[in-house]
């Protein structure tokens, strides 16, 4: 290497998943005296990186950082929200998510009426800024939102229906988007329902 060179490189991922941290280091392997011929100094400056990855599916906003979309499901992560608006004559919104974040009915600034918090299999409710705990649900395998005229009902349902855990919230917000917000989910359908 030379001095002030200019290095550029590219990474692309041929399977599921996503770059998540990039690390730099330099060695000087010759010797470790100050002063040495072999002495050098390593400045990180005008450091860049740039990301590329397929966009949300058509119909949805993002805010914050980062949603992208994989081949099998929509990754939301960091401080993000990737949000839709709520479909005309829909009455429920089914989702089958796996991670850490929420799910949840927004009002037009993005704050959360109603919906589900998720760390792994424990499931929150949340109501406006309150949450209850529905407990420990490893079976579950979606979770219905359902804006009813200020009540909001969140059920969440294992794989072949049945009720693993419900909760009701009354709201005055006016419901605008369904979505979901990060830590780290994977959206792998979303389903309105009339």
């Amino acid at each position: 290497m030379t001095s002030d060179g200019n290095y550029q490189w590219s990474y692309t991922l041929y399977d599921q998943g996503a770059v998540v941290a990039v690390a730099f280091t330099a060695v000087d392997a010759s010797g470790y005296a100050s002063g040495t011929a072999d002495d050098f100094w390593v400045y990180w400056d005008d450091l860049t990186i740039q990301y590329s990855a397929c966009p949300p599916p058509a119909g949805w906003s993002v805010a914050g950082s980062y949603v992208w979309q994989s081949y099998t499901y929509l990754l939301v992560s960091g401080s993000a929200t990737a949000y839709r608006g709520l479909v005309g004559g829909a009455l429920t919104y089914v989702a089958n998510f796996s991670g850490v974040g929420a799910y949840a009915v927004f009002d037009s600034s993005l704050g959360v009426i109603f919906g589900v918090s998720v760390s792994g299999s424990l499931f929150t409710a949340l109501c406006g800024g309150l949450s209850t705990p529905l407990g420990f649900l490893p079976a579950a395998r979606y979770v219905e939102l359902r804006p009813l005229n200020g009540f909001g009902d969140v059920i969440i349902r294992d794989q072949y229906g049945a009720i693993l855990a419900r909760y009701g919230c009354i709201y005055t917000a006016a419901p605008q988007f369904v979505g979901f917000r990060g830590g780290l989910l994977r959206v792998y359908n979303v389903t309105a329902l009339g």
